[in-house]
């Protein structure tokens, strides 16, 4: 004996009264979707003309004040490029220069102490001022130092002397050369400096005037 299963039947007219519930209403979608309480987000709020207008021209001066503060930036570090490429320019040589001064020194020594003939005297003097020409143009410069005062920035004391006709603080004697590499102290001056007339001297002519 079969066993029938009997299922309630469900009329067309119950099933979308069903599908009518579970689904939302038009009107309960546009309520989900709209903004709440009915305003506008911020985000798509229309600006007024003006303060647009005022906010791009606020924007723009600041632009033009910081492409003004890059080009003086720039400028100035091109300055400072060209100030350094100059300085080393000039002084590239400086250490060189520095250790040829004791082969001058000793060459003007030996021209003046050592006993030539004419002829080898000549040529030797024009070995010598070709080498002070060459130095010469790249920059070197003798420090005057006999009979000018006496300038430490300059000149180095080796010995203080008294002098009857040299002023006290002038230079005296020059021991060894000083020398200036474009206007750089490359080498002081050593100096003998008069003390000025002895003690003795000056109280002698003291009372020799009374």
């Amino acid at each position: 004996m079969s066993t029938q299963t009997h299922h309630p039947e469900i009329l067309p007219e119950e099933l979308s009264n069903q599908a009518a519930e579970n689904t939302p209403s038009e009107s309960q979608d546009a309520q989900n979707l709209s903004p709440i309480n009915g305003e506008i987000p911020a985000s798509t709020a229309e600006i007024p003309p003006g303060v647009a207008a005022d906010s791009l021209q606020n924007d723009l001066q600041q632009l033009k004040e910081q492409l003004l503060i890059a080009q003086a930036d720039f400028d100035n570090f091109r300055k400072r490029s060209a100030r350094n490429q100059e300085e080393i320019r000039r002084f590239a040589c400086a250490n060189l220069i520095e250790e040829l001064l004791p082969i001058l020194d000793n060459f003007e020594i030996g021209l003046k102490s050592v006993k030539i003939d004419g002829n080898a005297r000549s040529g030797f003097q024009m070995i010598f001022t070709q080498l002070q020409t060459l130095l010469s143009a790249k920059g070197l410069r003798e420090i005057s130092a006999a009979g000018v005062p006496f300038d430490p920035l300059q000149q180095e004391a080796v010995a203080y002397v008294d002098h009857q006709t040299v002023p006290q603080e002038y230079v005296v004697e020059t021991v060894r050369k000083g020398y200036l590499l474009n206007d750089r102290l490359l080498r002081p001056a050593a100096v003998v400096v008069s003390k000025g007339k002895a003690a003795e001297e000056n109280l002698r002519e003291s009372s020799e005037e009374k």
